[in-house]
């Protein structure tokens, strides 16, 4: 992940350029609510699914999760859309467990 230089303050000093198309309401709330995001390298596919999880499920089952684009951060996203969400999200949850090699239901 690139790490690019702000000049909007000490929060804002290093931050990853995210590209894009894999910016969702995770990156939206963690502004509104000034909570520092973290970032890995966790790949496309995985990028993909947070954005398509944020978008499908943010408000209903997502709403108290930050949004950490890391491997835990994901399977916090999947145990989430395991516990709140319906048939969909639960098939959305294993798909990301799956990418993330997490083999074990989360939700109790």
């Amino acid at each position: 992940m690139t790490v690019a230089a702000s000049k909007e303050g000490p929060r804002e000093a290093m931050r990853p350029l995210l590209p894009e198309r894999f910016r969702c309401e995770a990156e939206l709330r963690a502004q509104r609510f000034r909570v520092d995001l973290e970032y890995e390298d966790i790949g496309e596919d995985l990028l993909e699914l947070r954005k398509k999880a944020y978008d499908l499920y943010g408000g209903r089952c997502l709403w108290s999760v930050p949004g950490h684009a890391t491997v835990s951060g994901m399977q916090g996203i999947a145990g989430a859309l395991q516990e709140h969400g319906d048939l969909a999200a639960a098939r959305l949850a294993a798909e990301i467990l799956e990418k993330t090699g997490w083999d074990e239901f989360i939700a109790t």
